[in-house]
């Protein structure tokens, strides 16, 4: 039993060493990063059941992506960093209604980490509970088709 303890202890002594890692708890990451795709794969799915964006502004932030692809400007002088990111996701996958709406799952997975990570700030019971609410939330869905920008900035 003492030999086989002393074998696991030499071996993440190895291994830290190796890789130049501290002694740490990689769990809540592993987690965290379990429920960033989670959450961007589930709302991504609730956002994709029309061929057509979803919210008030989607076609506005569509029409700036596609006229500052094909004009060289954006059609409103509205600067906010919600257009480079999804000027990106356009250059990735050259489709404006899809990039838009895995960019709003991307924010809504963003979102649910942070909420993550603050729930264990105070509790593993209250980050279960931000995080259960953030993936069967309905609202969120609407708020992240709705107001991209705004969801950006509470990330």
């Amino acid at each position: 039993m003492t030999n086989n303890l002393l074998e696991e202890n030499t071996l993440k002594t190895l291994l830290l060493s190796k890789f130049k890692l501290k002694d740490y708890n990689y769990l809540p990451l592993i987690f965290g990063g379990f429920l960033f795709a989670l959450s961007s794969i589930l709302h991504f799915h609730f956002l994709n059941q029309s061929e057509f964006a979803t919210g008030w502004d989607s076609y506005f932030y569509i029409i700036q992506i596609k006229s500052f692809f094909e004009e060289g400007k954006m059609h409103s002088n509205d600067v906010s960093l919600i257009y480079p990111f999804y000027f990106c996701l356009y250059f990735l996958i050259e489709n404006y209604e899809l990039s838009f709406k895995i960019g709003s799952a991307l924010l809504v997975g963003l979102y649910t980490l942070s909420l993550f990570s603050v729930g264990l700030e105070k509790s593993k019971s209250t980050a279960f509970l931000l995080v259960s609410w953030s993936l069967a939330s309905p609202h969120l869905t609407y708020f992240s088709s709705q107001y991209p920008k705004n969801l950006l900035g509470i990330c």
